[in-house]
């Protein structure tokens, strides 16, 4: 079959005029819709880009830095650097404390071996003083007992029965005048050196250094006693008797493992090798403390470490106001290593308590026959505490037999 394809030649050609116009519209569709599309796209993230721009350009003007910025910043580090000074300062004006003796530390002024019984007495002096000050006194004694018994006679008595509850009430009298006349209980010989120092014969040390290391080992422990004097002052103040009083009894403070026996009257035996064992000694490692501390502070480059123990009898409601009494602040004057200068006022708060114990006091049993504590109900109570000396601040008038033996612990420490 032949086909004819002119006439479509002359239909195709009728329409040409057409053709390039549909070609043209076909171009532009092809391209204008992709272009419409592209422009959507980057007009969005103009816009989104272009708003981060401007609130990230608005954050940074607000938060520009001042042009006055550094006086600020440089008034900032003043007053850190005035806290750092102060704290620096309250450490070491804390171990800044008053001699007993300026004629021993840190080595002897005069060769005479005196100076160390003088020592001794200073320090006897020094507890009784505080002992007074802060009001305190004793039970009646057996020779005071048996004198008021003795003028007193059973004649006119049918029985023994009421002559005994005579003596008794005699007893009874006494230690509540006992009780009244003074605002708690103190007995001198439970405090650490006191014992020693009272019996003190200087033929009996091995050598002069032992006797400087005694003397300065008894500095240590009266600067605790006398922190623990404060307390007590604080906690009584209101009270003029023991009967009215927070604390009742001051048992002892001591620097041994498990204290020492302050409920019975002390021996008369003269023990003057075993009272030097009841002297602080420096805490250079764990085997040194009296318990295992929380803190783990031992002897380092900054602060010297003691731990020690303190007894006493008071009400059950004082327990907690006494602990927090014992670490607070305490004010203290100085005037110099020498004793000399001029009078300073500082303060100082060197006492942590690690460990404390309570039992209840049964009146009636033997320790507590002739102590009369008023109606309140109290416990005896036991603390364990640290003791911080900054070691620059008294470093100095540390004596050399002091430092070597402690630096020989260091060195068995370290083996």
């Amino acid at each position: 079959m032949n086909i004819d394809i002119s006439k479509y030649v002359e239909l195709l050609k009728s329409y040409m005029s057409l053709l390039v116009p549909v070609l043209i519209a076909l171009v532009g569709i092809v391209f204008l819709v992709p272009t419409h599309l592209m422009s959507r796209n980057l007009r969005s993230t103009m816009e989104k880009e272009s708003v981060s721009l401007g609130n990230m350009v608005k954050s940074s003007i607000g938060g520009a830095v001042p042009s006055s910025q550094w006086e600020v910043e440089r008034a900032y580090q003043q007053q850190h650097s005035e806290d750092a000074n102060a704290i620096y300062h309250l450490a070491r004006e804390t171990t800044l404390r008053r001699l007993l003796s300026y004629a021993i530390f840190p080595k002897p002024k005069d060769n005479s071996v005196m100076i160390f019984p003088d020592f001794g007495h200073k320090y006897c002096a020094s507890i009784r003083k505080l002992i007074n000050e802060v009001h305190g006194g004793s039970c009646p004694s057996q020779s005071e007992l048996q004198s008021a018994t003795q003028s007193w006679s059973p004649r006119g008595y049918r029985d023994r029965g009421s002559a005994s509850d005579v003596r008794d009430k005699i007893e009874d009298s006494l230690c509540r005048a006992k009780a009244e006349g003074h605002s708690f209980y103190a007995d001198s010989a439970y405090l650490s050196g006191y014992r020693f120092w009272q019996e003190y014969d200087h033929s009996e040390m091995g050598s002069t250094d032992d006797a400087i290391r005694a003397c300065w080992y008894s500095q240590l422990a009266y600067w605790v006693i006398e922190d623990v004097f404060a307390t007590v002052e604080v906690m009584n103040k209101s009270s003029e008797t023991v009967l009215t009083s927070g604390v009742k009894r001051f048992g002892s403070v001591s620097f041994v493992r498990n204290g020492i026996n302050w409920k019975y009257p002390v021996s008369t035996k003269k023990t003057t090798k075993s009272n030097l064992e009841n002297m602080p000694s420096y805490v250079v490692s764990p085997k040194d403390m009296l318990v295992r501390s929380y803190t783990k502070r031992v002897c380092d480059d900054v602060y010297d470490v003691v731990h020690f123990k303190v007894a006493v009898v008071l009400n059950s409601e004082s327990v907690l106001e006494f602990m927090k009494e014992l670490c607070s602040s305490k004010s203290h004057e100085f005037a110099g290593w020498d004793g000399n200068g001029p009078v300073e006022h500082f303060e100082h708060n060197q006492i942590t308590v690690l460990e404390y114990k309570i039992s209840p006091v049964d009146s009636l049993a033997n320790e507590h026959k002739l102590y009369r504590y008023g109606e309140d109900a109290v416990v005896e109570l036991e603390l364990t505490c640290e003791y911080l000396l900054d070691k620059i601040a008294y470093d100095s008038m540390k004596p050399d037999a002091v430092k070597v033996e402690v630096s020989k612990k260091k060195s068995v420490k370290s083996k």
